[in-house]
């Protein structure tokens, strides 16, 4: 089971930057909550393939903890949606954000020397994978 949490004293003290960074942990949260159960539901499987009745009532067990805590960390974000949403008001209330400054060769730069270059695409696109097939003259394939 997902032992995350956020350490509220961790938290920057000003808002909106506690707001955001609450924002963002809780995501994190949630993503440790979701890995957890997706590795009890994928134990669960191999203990059914392997018929052991025990170690698979353990893992449903395991699964609807797993399921609990992030249908708890997801409420948690959507109670902190909106004072999220009145952080990113208020602030550009005060700087209006200037979209006609920036273009989107300029985003693509900043982008990239923040990121960095992608990182090697794990897997073939499924457009190659799998191309679209010819539907000939009638649209039908």
């Amino acid at each position: 089971m997902s032992g995350a949490a956020v350490d509220e004293s961790a938290l920057p003290d000003e808002e909106p930057q506690r707001t955001v960074v609450r924002f963002a942990a809780q995501q994190t949260v949630l993503m440790d909550n979701m890995t957890a159960l997706v590795t009890s539901l994928e134990r669960y499987d191999g203990a059914v393939d392997a018929g052991d009745h025990d170690a698979a009532d353990t893992q449903a067990d395991a699964v609807q903890q797993n399921a609990d805590a992030a249908a708890a960390t997801q409420q948690t974000l959507q109670d902190l949606a909106p004072g999220l949403n009145d952080a990113w008001r208020d602030y550009t209330t005060q700087n209006p954000p200037d979209f006609d400054s920036v273009t989107l060769d300029d985003f693509k730069q900043w982008f990239l020397d923040h990121w960095g270059d992608s990182p090697d695409n794990p897997a073939q696109s499924p457009f190659f994978v799998a191309p679209e097939p010819d539907r000939g003259r009638h649209g039908r394939g």
